[in-house]
């Protein structure tokens, strides 16, 4: 069963979606579409709003500019808009939107963030490679499926650079430091809460060659000029072209991430899909949550999960009986089920069987 937009809300703790009806929902999506000529006329970059990553970035500016949300980036998307246009969205004025589309997206995002510093901490606390102090600092790897415009690797980067004392200045370290709560009700960065740093972060983001271009393009021109501390971390993420549609493209592409690379250490995958399976082929989202596994099983790599918030075939409804056999016929194994109307309806976390 499909949770109602106020139950998805409260179980991942961020505030409801407006009750309004499917005309209102279409008004805004109409007014959305518009907008976005209009708010990038003048934009120097340009980036292609390719199966609406672009609209997802204003959505997810807005709710990140949100101090009460637990997707709250500390203006890390909104760095990534026009210099000018993007005051729309500023901290001061995003209470007044009424909560709708950037409010579902905000649902899923708060749900995966949780995901993934969930997985790391167990990947910290239960790996026996991991754990002693011999132990090789272990290795995370994540690999986002259709990463768009999105700053969830960037915002793990901020995290790890302001919690150590050798990647970040003084200087900037007392200015960026991390406000404390105010109070109970004042939720912080669903990140905070990965409870150690005995780890080297990677970053992989798959997606179309045009998305990838203009994201390049953005991090360059746009976010390492407002957030100069970024550049400390080279060639962070690593972006690389790929059709999802084209198995054997994808397959090359996940094989050379997944590569032995001679270094040692505990190689903890985490893959990731967000609101890309909706665009691809029939029969393709089945076929490619296989071929993850697959690669990853032929890999040297200590643990593979799975963090999805998206669109998976096979599975009427929010059917978690489905859901369980599909990832069981794909190589996965579920941990985690949370169905939420949209879309991307489909939340959950699986880990590699074996």
């Amino acid at each position: 069963t499909i949770l109602t937009p106020s139950d998805a809300a409260i179980a991942v703790g961020v505030e409801p979606t407006l009750e309004a009806s499917k005309e209102t929902w279409q008004r805004a999506w109409r007014a959305h579409r518009f907008m976005m000529k209009l708010l990038h006329r003048f934009d120097g970059c340009r980036p292609k709003d390719s199966k609406l990553a672009l609209a997802c970035l204003w959505w997810k500016a807005l709710a990140g500019n949100d101090p009460t949300s637990p997707v709250h980036d500390r203006r890390l998307s909104y760095d990534l808009l026009p210099p000018i246009t993007r005051w729309i969205v500023h901290r001061r004025l995003c209470r007044w939107y009424p909560r709708l589309h950037h409010a579902n997206v905000e649902i899923r995002t708060a749900y995966l963030d949780k995901s993934v510093s969930n997985v790391i901490n167990s990947i910290m606390t239960n790996d026996e490679t991991c754990i002693g102090p011999l132990a090789p600092r272990a290795k995370i790897r994540l690999i986002v499926m259709g990463g768009g415009y999105d700053t969830r690797s960037m915002k793990l980067l901020e995290r790890s650079l302001f919690q150590s004392n050798e990647t970040a200045s003084r200087r900037r370290r007392r200015w960026w430091r991390m406000p404390r709560r105010k109070s109970d009700q004042t939720p912080s960065n669903a990140f905070q809460n990965i409870t150690s740093d005995g780890y080297d972060l990677e970053c992989y983001e798959l997606d179309l060659p045009e998305v990838v271009r203009a994201k390049r393009q953005l991090l360059q021109s746009r976010l390492f000029r407002r957030r100069p501390w970024l550049r400390e971390a080279e060639n962070y993420p690593t972006l690389i072209p790929a059709d999802f549609n084209d198995a054997n493209e994808t397959r090359r592409a996940l094989e050379g991430i997944l590569r032995p690379d001679g270094e040692g250490g505990c190689a903890n995958n985490i893959i990731l899909f967000e609101g890309v399976m909706i665009y691809l082929d029939e029969g393709v989202p089945h076929s490619l949550l296989r071929l993850c596994s697959d690669v990853l099983g032929e890999s040297d790599a200590s643990s593979g999960h799975l963090c999805f918030a998206d669109r998976l075939e096979n599975i009427p409804g929010g059917d978690e009986d489905a859901a369980r056999a599909e990832m069981e016929g794909t190589g996965w194994e579920l941990l985690d089920w949370l169905p939420k109307p949209g879309l991307a309806r489909h939340m959950g976390v699986a880990r590699l069987k074996g």
